[in-house]
């Protein structure tokens, strides 16, 4: 069996990026720019507020820390991105009464097929950060490392956000990880003491 002229990850970016040209087409440039601003929104408002969403997730459910790290991120993301939505969908009417043409029609596909590749960078991001996705994933790829740092491009500060976020996460497990050996320190110390007064009771 031949192998694969590109590799796998490669092979699914380009579909997906195929279908929002498409998708892209069928909508035109003004619905589809509604829905990348709606994109755009929903992650800044994931990376700012996802971590209030996981602490009511992780107060009310008993899930591992990498479900509800995702979950957060997932509910935060697309509750904005819909609500976006709906007001694009307001103006829809209005649009429809402005006949733009093939114009419309060309830069649909363009927005579309970038639209679905921050998409998919935003996606790969959060699936490195909780290590769900292979080391070696981007190996001798050439389309996949483009659209994994493509949110990085258009939005210089997320890369520092995102190790902001998770040197917090470091900090606060360093600090969780300090407080159980110090804990651990003071009840070895105080069963030293006991026995050590024991035997002195004894003699």
């Amino acid at each position: 069996m031949e192998s694969l002229p590109l590799p796998i990850a490669d092979i699914i970016v380009i579909l997906f990026i195929l279908w929002g040209a498409w998708l892209g087409y069928k909508k035109g440039f003004v619905i589809t720019a509604a829905s990348t601003i709606a994109l755009i929104a929903g992650g800044l408002a994931a990376f700012y507020c996802s971590d209030y969403v996981a602490d009511f997730l992780n107060s009310n459910f008993n899930w591992e820390e990498g479900l509800i790290k995702v979950s957060a991120f997932a509910i935060t993301f697309i509750l904005v991105v819909i609500g976006i939505h709906m007001l694009g969908k307001a103006l829809e009417k209005v649009v429809d009464m402005v006949a733009l043409g093939s114009v419309n029609k060309i830069a649909g596909i363009l927005l579309g097929a970038f639209q679905i590749a921050l998409l998919l960078s935003f996606v790969i991001s959060r699936l490195h950060e909780v290590d769900i996705l292979p080391r070696k994933v981007d190996k001798d790829c050439v389309v996949y490392p483009y659209v994994e740092d493509l949110a990085y491009t258009v939005m210089p500060f997320y890369d520092g956000f995102d190790k902001k976020r998770l040197n917090k996460r470091k900090r606060k497990k360093n600090m969780d990880d300090l407080k159980e050996k110090g804990e651990e320190f003071l009840n070895k110390a105080s069963d030293k003491i006991d026995s050590t007064k024991n035997r002195k009771r004894r003699k």
